[in-house]
């Protein structure tokens, strides 16, 4: 049985639609019928149940499926740890790695940093980095698009994200709350500011949209930062500025239009004509967490984890 079907039938439990399958294997819907028709044929069991014409089109596991599923599902594990350890008896130590972030998770720039420094301390391992929001990056890992997904939270509710069983979620870091502001403004002598010096200031945030948000991750949003303004007896003036144009948003800062808040590790801080400062009293701490597959990583994955961590902490 080819690896490529059993990872077929894998996409169809995950995604519990043969449409939804196609279109992440590519191809067309009845091939991914048949392949799943011939794997029970195969096996001599049924492993999922199709609705009836003209009902929900969700497709569900049976009894035997769900077992079936998870034998599947260590097969593709070593198949991998199979190339792995080749390319290590081998020598070959060109391991491949994808990573989601959201498009504006770390800016400025960051998913081009995170890239570029990784390669420097991991040159063996050729790294993508895929940015889209964060809904989108969690179905592409859910069809094994991407290895994992680093992204931040506020405050995180595992049980409302609804992680599948073979998914984990491992903690990285906390950053605390930092602004950027132009090199000319005054405040530019200080490494550390309070929310006083911030006070009226106007606040240059990205509109998050509707596909930004997830069940259960809940970021450091605009609330939290007025009320921590309000806290502190400060007044929060913010300027709304369109989710997909980053680059205006740090061009104003840099022009003295603005204040650009940031939970970004200070190495990735590489945003010419702007200086950062820590918000010392602000008490708005931003966690990092990665999805990815639950039980054995693989080296590279592992490796990842280590430099965020370490640039985190």
């Amino acid at each position: 049985m080819d690896i490529d079907i059993i990872k077929t039938v894998l996409d169809v439990a995950r995604l519990k639609s043969f449409s939804a399958a196609a279109l992440s294997v590519p191809c067309s819907q009845s091939s991914v019928s048949r392949r799943v028709e011939y794997v029970e044929e195969q096996l001599g069991v049924k492993i999922f149940d199709r609705p009836p014409f003209g009902r929900s089109r969700e497709v569900t596991l049976t009894p035997a499926g769900e077992q079936i599923i998870k034998s599947m599902a260590k097969i593709v594990d070593a198949y991998t740890e199979l190339y792995e350890t080749a390319d290590e008896l081998s020598g070959s130590f060109n391991e491949k790695l994808s990573i989601g972030a959201r498009s504006y998770m770390m800016p400025p720039l960051a998913p081009t940093l995170i890239k570029n420094d990784f390669y420097e301390v991991c040159p063996s391992v050729a790294l993508t980095m895929k940015t889209d929001d964060l809904s989108s990056l969690i179905a592409s890992f859910r069809t094994r698009h991407i290895d994992a997904v680093v992204f931040p939270a506020a405050k995180l509710d595992k049980q409302a994200m609804q992680l599948q069983d073979d998914e984990s979620l491992q903690f990285l870091g906390t950053v605390p709350l930092s602004v950027g502001f132009s090199v000319s403004d005054p405040l530019a002598k200080k490494d550390t500011v309070t929310i006083k010096d911030l006070d009226g200031r106007p606040f240059l945030l990205n509109i998050e949209t509707s596909a930004d948000k997830v069940d259960g991750v809940y970021p450091a949003g605009v609330d939290r930062l007025r009320e921590s303004f309000e806290n502190h007896g400060c007044k929060l003036n913010t300027v709304a500025i369109p989710h997909n144009i980053l680059d205006v948003r740090y061009q104003k800062a840099i022009d003295g239009e603005g204040i650009v808040p940031s939970h970004t590790p200070k190495e990735w801080r590489r945003m010419g004509g702007l200086k950062y400062a820590l918000v010392e009293d602000s008490g708005i701490n931003l966690s990092y967490y990665i999805l990815c597959a639950k039980g054995r990583k693989n080296k590279a994955l592992e490796k990842f984890i280590r430099f965020i961590s370490s640039h985190l902490n």
